[in-house]
């Protein structure tokens, strides 16, 4: 009789080649990986900057035609993030821009719990607490976002918002979204290279 099958012997090259290429390609694909904290933060900046540029853009929140400034007891100026009329579902009693701005961003995103005037701040669901501190010069708010990292510990990222709605980040935030994008392209890469390895 004629049994077709794999011997004992093929089974143990196959599962012994197999392990070989994990051993391999996990620690690559494992290092191309961003930690958690960075992760929260690209989603975090990439929440804020979609908000900032819906606010700025939106001419019942912020002027940039000093003439289309309604008559509300509110100086209008070039600047368009200085405090302005407040759309219906947000308070109209700013206390300056920055609580302005913090406001609004607030409006846009799922809180836990409620906005805090006092520090201009708030705590979104994903367990980030946004602050916007007062900022020196053309700058609105320099806004912190501490993220949640790895075992539930905090890491503090910021960005500066100018006048004009325009973001700026300190060069360690700006890396981590460059290295980000390279890590998704490369990612491939060092998946391919580590199977070349095994094959030579």
């Amino acid at each position: 009789m004629n049994k077709k099958g794999f011997t004992l012997a093929e089974m143990l090259i196959s599962l012994g080649t197999i392990g070989v290429i994990a051993a391999i390609t996990i620690p690559s694909i494992v290092g191309t990986l961003p930690c958690k904290s960075k992760i929260n933060f690209l989603k975090a900046y990439g929440s804020f900057s979609s908000v900032i540029a819906d606010i700025t853009s939106d001419d019942d929140l912020y002027y940039y035609n000093i003439d289309a400034c309604p008559n509300v007891n509110l100086t209008c100026i070039n600047a368009p993030l200085v405090a302005q009329p407040a759309p219906a579902n947000v308070n109209n009693n700013f206390a300056s821009a920055r609580d302005k701005l913090a406001r609004l961003v607030a409006s846009r995103m799922n809180l836990t719990g409620n906005y805090n005037a006092a520090n201009c701040s708030f705590t979104t669901t994903d367990g980030t607490v946004w602050t916007f501190n007062a900022a020196n010069g053309i700058n609105v708010a320099r806004v912190t976002m501490q993220v949640l990292g790895e075992d539930d510990t905090t890491r503090t990222f910021t960005a500066t918002v100018d006048r004009d709605g325009g973001i700026t980040l300190p060069d360690f935030e700006r890396e981590v979204l460059r290295t980000s994008s390279d890590t998704k392209k490369n990612s491939f890469k060092t998946l391919m290279n580590a199977y070349r390895k095994t094959n030579n």
